[in-house]
């Protein structure tokens, strides 16, 4: 989805993907995009499977603070969510699935040193090693076992640090008492 930004004239000023805020360049003076840039591909790609956008620069009528808190806001709160989603966009759902259990297994057998607790890092411990020996699997069970509480520390800290900067934004946001504040906030401006 492309969502139009105006600029005081009325005029297009930025075209932003909303499903993690990449601007799309336009050329008021051209009126036109850089037809070989990458976004400008996937915007076209776009409006053949939706409809065009219409891009001509008609006078737009202005917006409350209120609304432009609320834009802004919104696109936080996408930007925040595709960021969300990158940190496991590399893993299967199946995987994803998975992971409240192999945690869980983890402590387990990080506490007793028993497989009977960690029934399934068990059988992804021994196709990864190879191990035959069940001081060898066990060996290799606990390894994946810390492995496994060390990405999951990692992936929760990733994601509270994108939920801070959601949250210190969306803040920013609500204080604003000037569009022109609204608009300097931005998820790349520390």
């Amino acid at each position: 989805m492309y969502k139009l930004f105006y600029n005081q004239f009325g005029e297009v000023d930025a075209i932003n993907r909303t499903t993690d805020g990449a601007t799309i360049p336009w050329n008021n003076q051209t009126q036109a995009f850089d037809e070989e840039h990458p976004l400008v591909i996937e915007l076209r790609q776009w409006e053949a499977e939706n409809e065009p956008l219409d891009l001509s620069n008609q006078a737009v009528p202005a917006i409350s603070i209120e609304q432009h808190k609320q834009q802004k806001q919104q696109e936080i709160i996408n930007i925040a969510k595709f960021e969300q989603e990158a940190l496991v966009a590399d893993y299967a759902p199946a995987e994803q699935a998975s992971w409240d259990r192999k945690v869980a297994e983890s402590k387990a057998i990080l506490q007793s040193n028993n497989l009977a607790d960690a029934p399934i890092l068990e059988v992804e411990a021994k196709v990864f090693s190879q191990a035959t020996s069940e001081p060898d699997i066990l060996a290799a069970t606990l390894f994946l076992a810390g492995e496994i509480l060390n990405k999951s520390n990692q992936l929760y800290a990733a994601s509270a640090a994108i939920a801070g900067k959601r949250s210190r934004l969306w803040n920013a946001i609500a204080q604003a008492e000037a569009i022109e504040s609204v608009e300097l906030i931005s998820w790349d401006v520390k």
